[in-house]
């Protein structure tokens, strides 16, 4: 599957409450979020899969604080 070219018009969307913008920003950097997560702890699934979850959920939370959304 070819990665698609980040869009910043999903994080003004995600931040208007376009859930399907969010789950645009969530695919698009699941896999390099994940990998550095795994990368940084070194530990089992689970603990990295609680870690992904956290972060998505931190970044939802701040979503709104943005300011540049080309960052």
């Amino acid at each position: 599957m070819e990665k698609k070219e980040f869009n910043p018009s999903w994080v003004t969307a995600a931040q208007s409450g376009d859930q399907e913008a969010f789950a645009e920003l969530y695919r698009y950097s699941y896999r390099q979020v994940y990998l550095t997560i795994k990368c940084m702890v070194k530990s089992d699934e689970d603990t990295v899969m609680d870690l992904l979850q956290h972060t998505y959920i931190k970044s939802l939370e701040n979503l709104l604080n943005l300011k540049d959304p080309s960052k």
